[in-house]
């Protein structure tokens, strides 16, 4: 029996945690009147925790060295979170001495600790050496503290230590999470590591024992080769100080900061304006070739022939970016030109912003299939949008593995501190839809979920999947005074702008097609033009084709068994750039270029409407996802296609599990938010921390007994 793990969407539209409904959960917080302030909330996921922390365990297996795995609280201090992953078998870096504390209270045992951190305060450093809690060398002052604290608690005194250097690698994630660069305030830089290291060899007697190096190289890593490049150093150094006399370096700590995969769903609510100029020009080839071929009784259209960044194909032999395809077996004209209209119909939809990315590849890619256009499909994957994805704990560990030397680094054991890659995929935000409103131009989707809550997006400009946490449901259409036959005497009609059954706003339905290759019987199509509301004169249009055309390419198909052949990868139109041979169409092309043709309006023409167009609920719009905080910066998402939710549904924002509830704040007086937990069995849930209280603001100023004043 499949167990379901963490956050996914089912056939029914809703989204889960485990085996709970999120929408249900959201409903019973905010009817059960048990808080002041039930919405927005946390969820967590107990079984994708345990998944990830089984992921490390599982990758550990193949070094040739011990490993041990400590989370990195700063990324989330749930006490009910620290409990579960002390039972998984993690240690806990710190970087404060109240997050010892919480640590000791969560019953990590001491020597399970690293205190990090290059500023610490005094009493932190004698706390930590009074527990016995391992610590980080910073800076040089950090001796000193430690030397002095070890002299106050006693001769005989010790303290554990890693010195955390600087090797000035980059890590290639945003500057703020980059801390392995030259510049940083973390680590020794060469002359401290010197300074530090003559520090303790000229003490007499020294009362700090070096165990380890560390090198923490930021956050959200991509690329796999800096941690290599980083132990690799580290192992040198370990050599070098051993032969100084260090004879205890033993722990190898590599740090934390694997990336989360933030973006894996970013396909289903991106609009065509997010896509970069060379996508959108390839998609718009993409749709004249596929014009060309929807009119069957036309000589065949130049080939399109998108071109991958590192393609080098330089013959004409077949390769995978330059095929020829023979349909040999797909013997119908007329029901190839039905299907590639449809597949400019879905381009179309996608340019005017009525679905979003994924929807179009699930649609493009099912129409290739259907026409048995393997090379055309695997061309189209190799060219739009191929996306890199977060590396995964296994990964990290291959990049590891041949470093260590037999029998140099035998006694070596290695240290990881991820936080995020433990907790980051396993939270969400559930939030309260308030209202939408229009302004100038631009929609926005106003939730009580806020940067006080989720500051990631508001600092780093960081990208959150969300989307309803239930399907909304679509808006009728209006009623149509036709409809189409399926006798072959009745001629086929038009869909009117934004009333056909068969691709409502919203619905993610593709339009129906109804094909008979018997003596006789007719092709039909329902076709639908979605013309956006505007007052602008510079309002687009969508081109389709009219059910006429369709017919006579029907009746113009000829010989039925007649074959179809397409080729990919023509040379002629690489050296040109576009899927036509005709040479108007270089001035269309140049045209799209400067933005003057109808590709500007397709792009943009949804977002120039009217100022004061009223959106539909259950309608695909471009929505900024904002919450009620006082800034201009309280926004939780831009541009994000999906259909706008009723007034009270639950929008969730997705990867909050970490560097969100523990970098929350009261700002604006709000209170922070309560989180819940969806239990082991994956069918209940319980409320973990509840909301604040304005007692709880309160109590913090209840000052009076207190006597010290000036």
């Amino acid at each position: 029996m499949s167990i379901n793990i963490g956050f996914h969407t089912r056939s029914d539209g809703f989204l889960y945690c485990d085996d709970v409904r999120v929408a249900d959960v959201h409903h019973q917080l905010m009817t059960s009147h048990r808080f002041a302030h039930a919405s927005p909330a946390f969820i967590y996921s107990r079984r994708q925790i345990e998944a990830n922390v089984q992921a490390f365990f599982e990758a550990f297996r193949s070094l040739p060295v011990p490993a041990v795995l400590n989370f990195s609280m700063k990324s989330n201090y749930n006490v009910h979170i620290l409990r579960l992953l002390r039972s998984l078998g993690c240690g806990v870096t710190l970087v404060s001495g109240t997050e010892m504390e919480m640590a000791l209270r969560a019953g990590f045992h001491p020597s399970r600790m690293l205190l990090n951190g290059c500023g610490k305060a005094f009493w932190e450093v004698a706390a930590a050496v009074k527990n016995g809690v391992l610590m980080n060398v910073d800076t040089v002052f950090d001796v000193r503290q430690i030397i002095e604290a070890c002299q106050q608690q006693g001769k005989g005194k010790t303290a554990r230590v890693l010195l955390r250097v600087n090797l000035d690698i980059d890590s290639k994630v945003h500057k703020y999470m980059n801390t392995g660069r030259a510049g940083s305030k973390f680590g020794l830089d060469p002359d401290s590591l010197s300074h530090v290291v003559t520090s303790l060899l000229t003490s007499d007697p020294c009362p700090v024992r070096v165990e380890g190096l560390h090198c923490h190289l930021g956050s959200t890593i991509q690329d796999t080769d800096v941690f290599r490049e980083s132990a690799t150093r580290l192992l040198a150094l370990r050599q070098e100080l051993k032969a100084k006399g260090f004879s205890h370096v033993d722990i190898i700590n590599v740090g934390g900061g694997l990336a989360v995969d933030y973006e894996r769903h970013r396909d289903k609510t991106l609009p065509s304006r997010e896509e970069d100029k060379r996508t959108r020009r390839q998609l718009l080839l993409l749709k004249r070739h596929l014009q060309h071929h929807s009119h069957v009784h036309r000589p065949a259209a130049a080939p399109f022939t998108p071109v991958p960044p590192t393609s080098t194909t330089t013959s004409s032999t077949t390769t995978s970016s330059s095929v020829t395809l023979v349909q040999s077996d797909f013997s119908c004209c007329c029901c190839q030109g039905v299907l590639c209209q449809e597949a400019v119909d879905v381009i179309e939809s996608y340019l005017q912003e009525r679905i979003a990315y994924a929807e179009l590849t699930e649609r493009l890619l099912a129409v290739f299939s259907s026409l048995r256009m393997d090379d055309v499909l695997q061309s189209y994957k190799a060219v739009f949008r191929l996306r890199e994805y977060a590396p995964k704990p296994a990964q990290l560990i291959s990049s590891l593995r041949d470093v260590f030397v037999t029998p140099r680094d035998d006694d070596v054991t290695l240290m990881f501190e991820p936080g995020r890659a433990i907790v980051g995929n396993a939270g969400a935000l559930m939030t309260t839809v308030l209202g939408s409103k229009t302004s100038h131009g631009t929609h926005f989707l106003v939730v009580d979920g806020a940067m006080n809550d989720v500051i990631r997006p508001s600092l780093y400009g960081a990208y959150h999947f969300i989307h309803p946490a239930a399907p909304t449901p679509s808006p009728s259409p209006p009623s149509s005074s036709s409809s189409s036959s399926s006798s072959s005497s009745s001629p086929p009609t038009t869909a009117t702008p934004q009333s056909s059954a068969s691709h409502a706003p919203g619905t993610g339905m593709t339009a129906s097609i109804s094909t008979s290759t018997s003596t006789g019987a007719s092709t039909s199509t329902s076709t639908t033009t979605n013309a956006s509301t505007s007052t602008s004169t510079s309002a687009s249009t969508t081109t389709t084709t009219s059910a006429r055309n369709i017919s006579d390419n029907s009746s113009r198909s000829g010989n039925a068994n007649s074959s179809c052949r397409m080729t990919i990868g023509c040379r002629q139109c690489r050296r040109r750039g576009y899927d036509d041979h005709d040479d108007d169409d270089d001035e269309e092309e140049e045209e799209d270029e400067e933005g003057e043709d109808v590709g500007e309006a397709e792009w943009w023409g949804r977002r120039e409407g009217s100022p004061g167009m009223k959106m539909k609920e259950g309608e695909n719009h471009v929505l900024d996802v904002v919450g009620p905080v006082c800034e201009s910066g309280d926004f939780l998402g831009k541009n994000r296609l999906f259909p706008l939710p009723a007034q009270g549904a639950c929008v969730v924002v997705h990867d909050v599990g970490a560097y969100c509830s523990s970098m929350s704040s009261n700002y604006n007086l709000r209170m922070r938010a309560a989180e819940v937990m969806v239990e082991e069995e994956g069918s209940t849930w319980r409320v973990i921390r509840r909301p604040d209280t304005m007692e709880d603001v309160m109590a913090v100023f209840d000052t009076d007994d207190i006597p010290l004043q000036g």
